[in-house]
């Protein structure tokens, strides 16, 4: 069977069980070409490379005073592509960066008993400090970086009544309500939010009892699109559709790459349904919706990163102009797992294990780190050390923005 057929058989697997796995690729690839290989453990976790030596936030960002004004435009305008790695350390301690991908702020997370049978997952975030080069610890339930790293959209709690802008200068912030916001996206250009509501806690589940656990019933309720600018909000009522019940009870709505759509991941096919902003069902921008990669389609549009066919290779880089797939084989003693972000037009932000030449991953496919590599998969720098279990309490998740 190929890869995007497993790919496929474990999105309907996913309907039976409790919460989307972490191991998407890995466990539908485990069952084809390799099963001595597992592919993209930490596909769960968006992926991201911090820029060189630019600020993202100050100390006054990370405990600001709530309530305060806050400058609606971008106050950080960042051009620089220099590569920055801190390779012997995972989390990352001090800045990572490729390109034009920054990987501004990350999370830990861990379970969290709220009853008996019912647990729910607790999000630690840190963001970048300039002044001390560092990842500082934040008190926020929920985050994203703008583009350009000069603000943050934050919330206190999830489900919350509200959602904070915090500005880079100063730290300060300014509120727009938004009753139930479970998470919250900047626009590609910076200049809105999106909002996804909920009546409940997206991340609160049935505990694991022998080998399974339950999903509470969809709490999505749809979405509001916040303008940064004008304070103006517009709600869209979007429950969850999929008759099969959600494989997790968090189904976060997402820009696309242009910000004129916003879609969902299913579980059934199509795995990914988009949508206008009056929240009618739309088709699919050509080629956004042909791969499970995160990466997706290059800043050019023209190459889509896409899974392997190839044995010795999980990933690969397309070309949709002329159709050319161009698999990533182990190189530099990584083998690349999941492809998560472009860096530019020509490299890739992936996560990668190590390769033993034995076909294997040294410690396991969950053993894996940042790494950037050429979409010609000739040439690969590791950007951060190993996590030594993306699927363990207490693993981190980077958040890519583009600088």
């Amino acid at each position: 069977m190929r890869s995007e057929e497993l790919i496929k058989e474990t999105m309907r697997q996913w309907a039976e069980e409790a919460e989307v796995p972490g191991d998407l690729a890995s466990r539908a690839l485990k069952g084809g070409k390799r099963v001595r290989m597992l592919t993209a453990a930490a596909l769960a976790g968006a992926v991201a490379v911090v820029m060189a030596g630019v600020s993202l936030v100050v100390p006054s960002l990370l405990h600001a005073e709530r309530g305060i004004a806050v400058n609606p435009e971008p106050t950080v305008n960042v051009n620089t592509t220099e590569t920055r790695t801190d390779p012997e350390s995972s989390p990352p301690r001090t800045l990572v960066a490729a390109g034009d991908v920054a990987v501004y702020a990350y999370y830990t997370w861990e379970e969290v008993k709220t009853s008996d049978d019912m647990v729910t997952v607790k999000r630690t975030w840190y963001l970048y400090d300039r002044d001390s080069d560092s990842y500082q610890e934040t008190p926020w339930a929920m985050l994203d970086v703008a583009p350009g790293g000069g603000r943050a959209a934050v919330l206190e709690k999830v489900p919350a009544d509200r959602v904070g802008v915090l500005d880079q200068a100063g730290g300060e912030i300014k509120w727009f309500q938004t009753p139930g916001a479970g998470a919250a996206y900047w626009s590609p250009d910076g200049t809105r939010l999106l909002v996804t509501t909920y009546s409940a806690d997206p991340d609160e589940t049935g505990a694991w009892k022998n080998g399974s656990r339950t999903v509470p019933p969809p709490s999505r309720t749809g979405w509001a699109v916040v303008d940064v600018a004008s304070g103006e909000v517009k709600t869209q009522p979007v429950a969850y559709q999929d008759d099969r019940g959600p494989v997790n009870p968090r189904t976060d709505f997402r820009w696309n790459r242009d910000g004129s759509l916003i879609w969902e991941q299913r579980a059934t096919e199509p795995h990914r349904q988009y949508y206008d902003l009056s929240g009618k069902p739309v088709a699919a921008p050509p080629h956004e919706d042909e791969t499970y990669q995160e990466a997706n389609l290059s800043p050019g549009g023209r190459l889509l990163a896409v899974s392997s066919s190839d044995d010795d290779a999980v990933t690969a880089v397309k070309d949709v102009r002329t159709g050319e797939v161009t698999p990533i084989k182990p190189v530099n003693g990584h083998w690349v797992e999941q492809l998560a972000a472009w860096a530019d037009d020509t490299r890739l932000i992936a996560w990668a294990c190590e390769y033993d030449e034995k076909d294997t991953c040294v410690g396991g496919e969950f053993r894996n780190r940042l790494v950037l590599v050429t979409a010609d998969g000739g040439e690969l720098v590791p950007l951060t050390g190993f996590r030594e279990n993306s699927q363990q309490p207490g693993s981190w998740t980077p958040i890519f923005t583009r600088r």
